[in-house]
């Protein structure tokens, strides 16, 4: 540890003691001390008593313990106290201390981001900009870093000229050899600073994301492969069921667009478009998933959510039959200006 007491302004000297030891780890604080004392024996002291007129403060193993936290250790303890009490200490109190202060270091934990170097490469610890990030040395070659992500302690590395570094997941291993906390097909997270360069955007390109105020990383992604899709010669089909898919973030690779498999999936129908409406509900019916459905009439925006249960036909025209939690609602399709199907999630079987 090695810490050291702050000293404060207008000192005692040690034949003006502000403290008087009680006992042999307690002590009484005369009113004569100065406030940064006062502040710093708190740290590794507690308060005992506090009769108005005067207060006890009392040197306990947990107090002990959290002096050592914050970085004070048992000769800075002993110090401040037989300089403030005119060398006035009890004889066992220093060996108590040093004690509680051994048994301390023999058992830590730490939380943080803990750097592994082997033996040939352990000089890499005393130049910077590693050297600069080593907050404590754990063991031989075993480093704490100050750095809260791994991605800067990376940065460090490869300016000391270090090519390869190993980052391997957390967590246990499980018995298929992968580790409990890590996914075998992980994508790293994109910096925001660099999230343009990233995702391939030429300067033109990023300029105009910047100008629109394009920031989210997700909006960034989706907006890449607009642009991909902007470039492809597609019909008006192909076209709106890529857009469909990168809007539901099924979309991770440009690969996915030159390759897909684009069979087209009508997902609404308007209008006039009695056989297409038709098309629309006996799928969410097939699916059980919800519609959404904007009725024409007096009323603007009306709109329905529901289930669809089924289509029964009259002799006059189809009525679409809707489960809400209010019950069953019946729809003819001539009133329906805009249906369309609600996805439920990416894994919905599509097999109609």
């Amino acid at each position: 540890m090695g810490g050291t007491v702050p000293a404060a302004r207008g000192d005692v000297s040690s034949e003006e003691p502000v403290i008087v030891m009680d006992t042999a780890s307690s002590f009484i604080i005369y009113p004569e001390i100065s406030f940064t004392h006062a502040l710093t024996l708190g740290t590794f002291c507690t308060v005992k008593e506090n009769t108005g007129a005067a207060v006890i403060f009392e040197l306990t193993r947990e107090s002990a313990v959290r002096g050592f936290d914050q970085g004070i250790d048992s000769s800075a303890m002993v110090e401040l106290l037989s300089r403030l009490s005119g060398n006035r200490l009890d004889s066992n109190l220093g060996w108590t201390l040093k004690d509680w202060e051994n048994r301390y270091a023999g058992v830590s934990l730490h939380q943080g981001i803990v750097l592994y170097l082997a033996e040939d490469r352990r000089y890499l610890a005393e130049a910077n900009p590693v050297a600069s990030l080593i907050s404590r040395t754990l063991a031989p070659g075993v480093y704490l870093l100050s750095s809260g992500e791994k991605g800067e302690a990376a940065h460090a590395l490869r300016k000391a000229g270090i090519d390869i570094i190993a980052q391997p997941p957390s967590g246990p291993i499980n018995e298929t050899g992968w580790s409990a906390g890590s996914s075998r097909n992980s994508f790293p997270r994109l910096k925001s600073s660099s999230a343009f360069s990233l995702l391939g955007f030429n300067e033109s390109e990023a300029s105009a994301l910047i100008k629109a105020g394009s920031t989210d990383e997700s909006a960034l992604i989706k907006e890449k492969f607009r642009l991909v899709l902007e470039k492809m010669r597609l019909s008006k089909p192909e076209r709106d069921e890529l857009a469909a898919r990168i809007e539901r973030r099924l979309v991770l690779s440009e690969a996915q667009l030159e390759g897909a498999s684009l069979r087209y999936e009508k997902l609404e129908a308007r209008g006039l478009d009695y056989n297409g409406k038709a098309l629309v509900a006996r799928q969410a019916i097939n699916l059980q998933v919800p519609v959404e459905i904007y009725l024409s009439g007096r009323k603007k925006n009306e709109r329905v959510f529901g289930i669809p249960k089924a289509l029964e036909k009259t002799e006059n025209e189809s009525i679409l039959i809707i489960e809400q939690s209010g019950g069953i609602v019946r729809i003819p399709l001539g009133k329906i200006s805009l249906l369309r199907r609600i996805k439920k999630s990416v894994f919905e079987n599509d097999n109609l």
